[in-house]
């Protein structure tokens, strides 16, 4: 959302009750969504446009929705679009190249994650090269179950390659956040599942500032004192969760 201009809002937040309250029980979502001012507004606002346009909008120009705006703050950012359906792939490109590129330490909050091949190689890679991994995803308060049921299927090398996984408890978690090198931060709309990876346009923004950075992992490691970690996945020979697994692979392509 742009507002005249000037102020800007990105993030995982939709328009419908479960953004209305602060996660304080399973109705209402744990979210992470943004201000931003400055001239990085602009660019928010020209990928407004690529999809208004797109979808038979008229041309938006002139000083009434791109004022001069001047540098606000000290952040470094970037805004990043991806549009499957142009073959402008940038999100599972800017994934990969940031866990491939990580020192020190990764950490991932996303509500659905089922990374692809390369992605999930670049994080095994990033253990082996002794790069600290954490990832949060939803527990059972989730709007997608099938998602968490294939999830699992890929914790299990994660957890063999030691990537601390823990589950959100207390109501549904729609955050996307990863911080690389407590330096690097991408939020966004993008999450790691084949929808975000190959088929939705998304947006996410990326900040390069150590003290942004330290402050979203103040926001991660709070939601960790809510979840749960993983020592080990639901087996796959359980024939309880055997009707949900096959249910899971055969929704897969749509998800």
């Amino acid at each position: 959302m742009v507002v005249d201009g000037k102020t800007g809002f990105i993030g995982g937040c939709g328009i419908a009750d479960a953004w209305m309250g602060d996660a304080q029980d399973n109705k209402h979502w744990r979210e992470n969504h943004y201000q931003v001012t400055g001239p990085i507004v602009a660019d928010l606002q020209r990928a407004f446009l690529d999809n208004w346009i797109a979808t038979g909008g008229s041309e938006l120009s002139g000083s009434d929705y791109f004022p001069h705006v001047s540098q606000q703050g000290s952040l470094t950012t970037q805004l990043f679009t991806s549009s499957p359906k142009n073959k402008l792939y940038t999100v599972p490109h800017l994934y990969r190249q940031l866990i491939a590129s990580a020192q020190k330490s990764i950490v991932i909050e996303n509500s659905y994650f089922i990374p692809d091949h390369a992605i999930l190689k670049e994080i095994i890679a990033a253990r082996k090269r002794g790069v600290s991994v954490d990832l949060i995803v939803p527990g059972e308060h989730t709007d997608a179950w099938a998602v968490r049921s294939l999830a699992h299927g890929y914790h299990s090398k994660l957890l063999r390659a030691g990537v601390r996984i823990y589950e959100y408890q207390r109501t549904m978690m729609h955050c996307k956040v990863m911080v690389i090198d407590d330096t690097f931060t991408t939020i966004g709309s993008a999450n790691f599942d084949p929808r975000s990876l190959y088929i939705n346009d998304e947006a996410n923004l990326n900040v390069l500032d150590q003290t942004f950075a330290k402050e979203q992992l103040q926001h991660i490691e709070n939601d960790k004192k809510h979840s749960k970690r993983l020592t080990k996945t639901p087996s796959r020979w359980n024939p309880l969760t055997l009707p949900k697994r096959v249910i899971a692979q055969i929704l897969a392509p749509q998800l």
